[in-house]
């Protein structure tokens, strides 16, 4: 049987050896390479070469028509949109083109469809550049393309384009221009160099505004503005002190302590409904909170008023120590503050230990004297204290500097910046006894023990109580 090949190619592809039988493998898939020129005017058509690797004809056998093959090399191409005119497979992995007149400049990214179907793609592949009459029109203004609504602190993207007096966008522009906005806090505050007569990027506006504008202006005195668009807020997901840590005295007024509602970058966002606070700490004491910087105006509850994006508040506290204060509110993230209360002046002395009882002739175990604020919080000796000590009954009581009672003190010395002192006491009477321990400046301390008479074991091997004469 004899073989009949129906061409849909220059003679010049037979040569090339591209007709191939039945077993021919399937062709690679179609990369671009490259275009040349790269470059050129738009006033006149524009004859370019595209290079590539498998840009291959398509070659089919149709079975119904007595076997027939068929070789197809029609291959489409575009720059963006626009298709090119009259393209050929010129050679292996070859095309030739042309570029019709009239395109805009810019860069444009080249496509090739070859006869299967099958499309390459090589970005910015060809720029059009701008023609001698685009150069020597006027800049007349900028023209922003719309602005849909935008969230605060969030990046959007901004087209601006500057035109001539007819509205036209002028592709030898390639200048820069200074932003401007409403709110005053859009960035970045230059936008350029424009590139053929347009800029495209990412701007930020940082505060909610209902109707907001940007505007664009250059040194020449061109201007543009952009139609007024919202920026609302994010949504916020946590609670968050932006005050520093505070420090305060027992008792005393704390410095302002701001509690903010904040999105998932830190930026405060308002509340739409009024939020209750709720305050804890990891240290169990007694707080107070107020609303004013005395602290005269106690709180019944903290809470953010609707439409508020942070509240201020104050403490006064009686126990010192540090803690750490967590403030929560509904679903958002809870926020914690470090807050260190420290002693008040010294105001009174306190026996911090006594012991319960106490034996008849024996010395007792340690008795602790501190100084103390007026909170109850252990506190340092303003400086040098001599302190007085007393015991009621008075008789056969004496108070001493060491554990074995051999060393009688009438009182003792507060070093400056102690906080606590120690003595014993020997009773040789049973009963009830009152300690008192005084100095100046300080309120005293006052502590009730009991003396009990030793044991002394009985004939049967018991053991009883002697009175206060040792006698049964």
């Amino acid at each position: 049987m004899s073989l009949f090949i129906r061409l849909r190619a220059p003679a010049r592809l037979v040569a090339l050896g591209w007709l191939v039988g039945c077993g021919t493998p399937v062709a690679p898939e179609p990369r671009l390479l490259w275009l040349s020129p790269a470059s050129g005017e738009a006033s006149a058509p524009l004859h370019v070469t595209i290079t590539g690797e498998g840009l291959r004809p398509s070659v089919w056998t149709d079975f119904s028509h007595d076997g027939r093959d068929t070789v197809d090399t029609t291959f489409q191409a575009r720059l963006g949109q626009e298709a090119l005119d009259a393209v050929q497979l010129t050679g292996p992995d070859q095309l030739e083109a042309l570029i019709p007149a009239g395109l805009a400049s810019g860069l444009y990214d080249l496509t090739v469809v070859d006869p299967s179907g099958r499309e390459a793609t090589l970005a910015r592949a060809f720029e059009v550049l701008a023609t001698v009459g685009e150069r020597t029109r006027s800049l007349a203004s900028f023209r922003f393309e719309a602005v849909s609504a935008q969230h605060a602190c969030e990046p959007f993207t901004v087209t601006v384009l500057a035109v001539d007096g007819q509205g036209q966008r002028l592709s030898g522009f390639n200048g820069s221009a200074k932003l401007t906005d409403d709110s005053g806090t859009a960035v970045p505050s230059v936008l350029g160099p424009f590139r053929d007569g347009a800029w495209s990027g990412q701007l930020e506006v940082r505060r909610t505004m209902t109707a907001n504008t940007l505007r664009l202006d250059d040194d020449a005195g061109h201007t543009g503005t952009s139609a007024p668009f919202e920026v609302t807020a994010r949504e916020a997901v946590a609670l968050r002190f932006v005050t520093p840590a505070r420090s305060v005295t027992a008792g005393e007024c704390t410095a302002v302590l701001t509690l903010a509602r904040v999105d998932d970058q830190g930026d405060r966002v308002a509340s739409r409904d009024a939020l209750d606070i709720a305050l804890e700490e990891d240290l169990p004491r007694t707080r107070t909170v107020y609303g004013d910087e005395g602290c005269t105006t106690p709180l019944a509850r903290l809470s953010m008023d609707a439409g508020a994006d942070s509240v201020n508040f104050y403490l006064r506290i009686g126990r010192a120590g540090g803690a750490s204060l967590t403030a929560r509110t509904g679903t958002l993230r809870a926020a914690m503050q470090s807050l260190k209360v420290v002693p008040a002046a010294p105001a009174r002395l306190a026996f911090a230990s006594v012991p319960e009882v106490l034996v008849a002739g024996a010395c007792s175990g340690p008795v602790a004297l501190e100084v103390r604020d007026a909170f109850d919080n252990p506190t340092l000796a303003p400086g040098p204290t001599q302190v007085d000590l007393a015991a009621e009954p008075t008789p056969e009581y004496t108070f001493n500097g060491d554990s074995a009672c051999a060393s009688p003190i009438a009182g003792l010395a507060l070093a400056p910046a102690s906080r606590v002192a120690l003595f014993y006491v020997r009773g040789m009477n049973a009963g009830p006894v009152t300690l008192r321990a005084s100095a100046p400046g300080l309120d005293s301390a006052r502590a009730t023990t009991s003396v009990r008479a030793p044991l002394r074991p009985s004939a049967s091997g018991s053991t009883r109580d002697l009175d206060d004469r040792g006698q049964r």
